[in-house]
């Protein structure tokens, strides 16, 4: 069920088996350091150390805040929207948020609206500032604020993919209905001058530094949900995390554990332990889409795709085969 209208595409795909339903909300925005926006998920004191793309985490988990305050900054907000479990991750360039929320047309509405009220970087500039101040010890410039403010509100401008995956009972009529009041949530950002901007200076990524020792597995899409939910299910406990570059696994000791799990009747066991049955019922596709957003594995292009899909189980196999 996609419909879209200017810069706005809205993708719902349907499950009867699932309990509610996931939201996700991606916009592009390239050059989040994933080491600092982990740092500011966990509470994790800064290093007083400026590293490439802290700015755009700082502003990326700024707007988060807005987000989560918005649907669940307390229990009246709750009441009202019905939402939970609302996240942030950055994949493959884009800004994505996700919450769960009920199984309802209102309340698939009522979160997106609240949601895109939000959509304006520039009104974000104290927010940015504190979590500038938790990462590297100075709030950072208002012209280097304005740097990164202008390229999200880019990002925004050009498209905001959401995608509902789950429990409800709607159709492409009621969210084309739907569109109008939604677009109108909107809000205008308007834009700084040349005078007003200035571009962060260059500087080595010690984020980099910290996560690269620990390995990777290059995959995109689909794929790096298969490799990540696989891993994360055959591992003993190996905590994974998809990024922009790919399936990263911390833990020094997966060379050990990779030899173990590349092997080609575990893939096929597990496969068809955990998703053929899935494939018999026709919902692997829903169901696997929704279990990805809630793991942040994926984005909302990726979601969507997976619903129009119609995937099988040997695609799985097939996946893990080639990037194990």
């Amino acid at each position: 069920m996609l419909n879209k209208s200017k810069n706005v595409t809205i993708d719902v795909g349907v499950s009867k088996k699932l309990p509610d339903i996931i939201v996700s909300l991606s916009v592009p925005f390239k050059g989040i350091s994933q080491h600092c926006l982990k740092k500011l998920k966990s509470n994790c004191v800064g290093d007083n150390h400026l590293s490439k793309g802290t700015e755009e985490a700082a502003l990326a988990f700024a707007l988060f805040e807005t987000i989560r305050d918005k649907l669940s900054g307390s229990g009246l907000e709750v009441t009202k929207t019905k939402a939970s479990e609302v996240n942030c991750v950055s994949i493959d360039s884009n800004l994505v948020f996700t919450w769960h929320t009920q199984g309802t047309k209102t309340a698939l509405v009522k979160t997106v609206g609240l949601a895109l009220t939000t959509l304006n970087p520039m009104k974000l500039h104290t927010k940015y500032s504190e979590n500038m101040k938790f990462l590297c010890g100075k709030g950072g410039s208002k012209e280097e604020f304005n740097f990164v403010a202008k390229k999200l509100a880019e990002g925004i401008k050009k498209s905001i993919y959401i995608t509902a995956v789950g429990r409800i009972n709607i159709t492409s009529e009621k969210i084309k209905d739907a569109m109008p009041t939604l677009l109108g949530k909107l809000p205008d950002i308007i834009m700084p001058s040349v005078k007003e901007i200035e571009a962060p200076e260059k500087r080595v990524d010690k984020g980099d530094a910290l996560i690269k020792p620990y390995p990777v597995i290059k995959a995109t899409g689909m794929a790096s949900a298969v490799v990540a939910d696989y891993i994360a299910n055959n591992s003993n406990g190996m905590s994974v995390e998809v990024g922009d570059e790919g399936v990263i696994i911390y833990n020094h000791n997966w060379e050990t554990k990779h030899k173990q799990l590349k092997d080609k009747d575990r893939i096929s066991g597990y496969v068809q332990k955990k998703y053929a049955k899935l494939d018999v019922i026709g919902e692997l596709y829903t169901v696997f889409a929704y279990l990805s957003l809630s793991k942040g594995y994926i984005d909302s292009q990726v979601a969507s795709t997976l619903v129009h899909s119609k995937l099988k189980s040997d695609k799985f196999v097939e996946i893990l085969k080639k990037h194990l």
